[in-house]
Order: structure tokens, then sequence, then C-alpha cells
């Protein structure tokens, strides 16, 4: 009853997100902690739900190669990748030869 009455009475503290149902917001704070109970057989990426495993592992599945082992973004391109990396570590930093 409360979803068609628009009442969301129980609010994330971290995100502020609102829900109908405790368990809902239970669920959802998963994606706040360091639980991530579903792992990817593959490259071993956790996550707090099943269906975000799933599609995590379509794109190992679909032949993407280009996959962000922080966050588990996919890329088109090796180079896109490598650019994303540095949101992640900083900028690439490379020795000179010459000094």
């Amino acid at each position: 009853m409360l979803t068609h009455q628009g009442t969301r009475p129980h609010k994330c503290q971290v995100c502020h997100k609102a829900f109908t149902q405790t368990s809902h917001l239970k669920r959802h704070m998963m994606q706040h902690s360091d639980i991530k109970p579903y792992n990817c057989r593959i490259c071993g990426r956790g996550f707090a739900y099943p269906s975000e495993l799933k599609a995590h592992e379509s794109k190992h599945e679909s032949g993407r190669e280009n996959i962000c082992v922080e966050c588990g973004l996919d890329f088109p391109t090796l180079a896109q990748l490598k650019r994303h990396l540095t949101t992640h570590r900083g900028p690439i930093q490379y020795n000179c030869t010459e000094c």
C-alpha cells in the first residue's frame, strides 16, 4: 500500500535514497558496505546483488576483454580502458630516458 501512496519512510543515511520497506533498505545498504557475497568466477570481483554479478559475468562471456578491474566497467578499446584507469590510479607516470 505504501508504494501506491508514494510513501517511502525508510531512508538511507548514506545517500538519502528512500524505500517503502525495511527489507529494501537493508538490501540497498549492502552497496555501501564492504560485504559483497557474490563473486565473479572469472575475475573474483564481488557484488552486493546476484543480478549485478550476472550482468558483470555476461561481459566476460561476451568476449569483451577491456574490463576495468577496479569498477567492472567495460570499454570498446584498450586505449579507452587505459584512459579510464587513470580515474582510479591517477595519471600514468613515464620515466624519461634522458634525465
